[in-house]
């Protein structure tokens, strides 16, 4: 008589007393893989033990190898059972349960197979020319397709015996209106981004290249582009890769929804020129682009963390330590070699006081230590347009004699660049914020000292800020177009903010403190009122800090003249919160996420300005 399955249990309970004495669980595991080894089951004696009424159900050892993916990880029992096992049911994980796609391979097989591969891969090499990146990472991966910044870094094509070397690079297409895309396919999906692609995105990043503070050499560097895949003049792929990141940023309508792509690809890159220590001036400059990408992105922590290590990085390689022009003189280190000429050498100069401006700007956003204190930099500044000139002329030194030099200064032979403005205007500003910050502490004995340091500070803004020339000066605007010179109105918003910064500690217990500090906001509004609509997209994420102070500085005004009941100077207040409020939303544009907070924050103070809550 057939048992009915409903009744299963409840027979074999019934049934159970007739049983002999069960051996040791150890001993009957044993038994039953014996048994199951010498006589495997057919498919007659299956059929007719399902059929047997008396037998029980018989458990069978598994095939080495069948577990489900989640009891082999974390050594648990499995019974293999589909779609999900008994295991997983009963912890309830059953929707994670999976089961490796192959099946079992034994290791004299695997090791057969993998010794056949690498047969087939000595063959390979023996007939084509394979650069040592291109090895090092197919002989790592298998038969792993290479990535982008393998295949750029290599002169040679895998998969394809007859190609011994990659064609030398097309000549570099100039910018053209990109309003759609060309009809490429699914090309972010392929190794090679398409060259039109690139090159738009490279111009893009030239024209706004001052927005991360990247000076560049444009004639020698679209040159460079030219040169074979394996020269080591051309710019590494990560260089590259971190320049069409940036020229997506600023064509949001077009490749803004691509970064993803473009940000995958500069990490590879990046992790290949580290690996193989290839280029690793370049590797410098686009991990610091790529902090910048981060800024702008609102991605504070990860911007600093990542520029943080890369200024120290470049401090291990000595670019915080290059005092002389002479690429002879250039300090010796293992991982970066002497430069080629006078050029490159500027090149490492402009790389650093990149990083240092990045720092500096990082610190004071975040309220974090900077990375390289200024104790040891000894870089000489930046020289003007990167060119092979007598440094000796130029006026500052380096920056611990900044502020001796800028009190004793006289007119310089050769002016300094807008680079060299730049890096001084940020120096200036973080240690201004330095010194208010300590003059803020509560319940801090101010000793002479700093008083001296502030006294010295204020003496060099004002001596800065007269010797900048006008924001509409246009030396090295060459590729980038405009009215205003970013580089320029970067200089002089920053000087006008550590005014902002270094009165605005003792604004309430001191008139005169106060009185600059005002002015210095309301030079921030007439810097502002200069620029035009077609101008913020070239501006940088830095002043919208500054504007911000600014714009605390005015709405504390207006609670001062609100309370003296001086209607006709809070209307003046209210134009100029007003002026500096178009700025901050015009600058949200270009970044929505670094600007979102600061925006809100100054609608809600203008807000209560119209409404007399103050």
């Amino acid at each position: 008589m057939v048992i009915p399955v409903q009744d299963m249990s409840s027979q074999t309970m019934e049934i159970s007393h007739e049983k002999p004495a069960k051996l040791p669980t150890s001993s009957r595991k044993q038994l039953l893989q014996r048994q199951n080894y010498k006589k495997p089951l057919t498919s007659s004696s299956t059929v007719s033990s399902a059929s047997s009424p008396a037998s029980p159900p018989q458990s069978t050892a598994l095939i080495r190898g069948s577990a489900c993916r989640s009891c082999r990880r974390k050594k648990h029992k499995c019974d293999a059972a589909k779609p999900a096992c008994g295991q997983c049911v009963r912890v309830g994980t059953a929707d994670t349960c999976q089961y490796d796609p192959t099946t079992y391979q034994a290791r004299v097989e695997s090791l057969q197979g993998r010794i056949q591969f690498l047969e087939d891969q000595i063959t390979r090499f023996e007939t084509i020319e394979l650069s040592p990146v291109t090895l090092a990472s197919t002989l790592r991966g298998g038969s792993r397709a290479l990535s982008t910044s393998e295949k750029l870094a290599s002169h040679s094509v895998i998969g394809n015996a007859s190609a011994t070397k990659r064609p030398n690079p097309a000549p570099f297409t100039p910018y053209f209106p990109l309003n759609a895309l060309p009809d490429f396919g699914n090309w972010w999906m392929q190794e090679e981004i398409p060259h039109v692609i690139t090159n738009h995105l490279i111009y893009v990043f030239i024209q706004h290249r001052h927005q991360v503070v990247f000076e560049l050499n444009v004639p020698r560097f679209l040159k460079s582009l030219e040169l074979p895949f394996a020269d080591r003049r051309r710019p590494h792929p990560c260089l590259l890769d971190a320049m069409v990141l940036i020229g997506a940023h600023f064509t949001p309508e077009t490749f803004g929804k691509y970064e993803p792509v473009f940000l995958g690809r500069l990490r590879r890159s990046l992790a290949n020129s580290l690996a193989n220590a290839d280029r690793i001036v370049d590797f410098i400059r686009a991990s610091a682009t790529l902090s910048f990408f981060y800024f702008f992105k609102g991605r504070f922590t990860e911007g600093y963390n990542l520029c943080a290590s890369t200024m120290r990085f470049s401090v291990g390689c000595g670019m915080n330590s290059i005092t002389s022009p002479d690429p002879r003189l250039y300090p010796r280190r293992k991982i970066l070699g002497p430069p080629a000429d006078a050029i490159e050498l500027e090149e490492r100069v402009h790389a650093f006081w990149m990083l240092f401006c990045l720092d500096r700007s990082g610190a004071l956003t975040l309220g974090q230590p900077v990375a390289c204190p200024q104790e040891e930099i000894t870089s000489m500044w930046p020289s003007p347009e990167l060119q092979d000139i007598d440094h000796s002329e130029i006026s500052g030194g380096t920056i611990n004699r900044l502020f001796l030099n800028l009190a004793t200064a006289s007119a310089s032979a050769v002016p300094d660049s807008v680079a060299c403005l730049r890096a001084k205007a940020v120096a200036i500003l973080y240690r201004a914020s330095r010194v208010s910050a300590r003059l803020s502490e509560p319940g801090v004995i101010v000793h002479q000292e700093i008083w001296n340091e502030y006294y010295a500070i204020d003496h060099a803004i004002c001596h800065f800020t007269a010797t900048l020339p006008s924001m509409f000066d246009q030396r090295g605007m060459e590729y980038v177009g405009g009215r205003i010179n970013p580089s320029v109105v970067s200089a002089l918003t920053s000087s006008h903010g550590a005014a902002l910064r270094l009165h605005n500690a003792c604004a309430e217990m001191d008139a005169t403190s106060y009185q600059k500090c005002l002015n210095a906001a309301r030079a921030v509004v007439s810097v502002v009122q200069e620029i035009r609509d077609a101008d913020f997209p070239t501006l940088h994420i830095v002043q919208g800090v500054t504007w911000a102070f600014a714009f605390e500085v005015l709405a504390r005004e207006a609670r001062n003249q609100k309370k003296a009941s001086n209607v006709q100077v809070l209307t003046t207040i209210k134009l100029e919160m007003e002026a500096l409020l178009r700025a901050m939303t015009r600058l949200a544009e270009v970044f929505p996420k670094a600007m979102s907070t600061r925006l809100s924050g100054a609608r809600k103070q203008l807000s209560w300005v119209d409404s007399g809550d103050l």
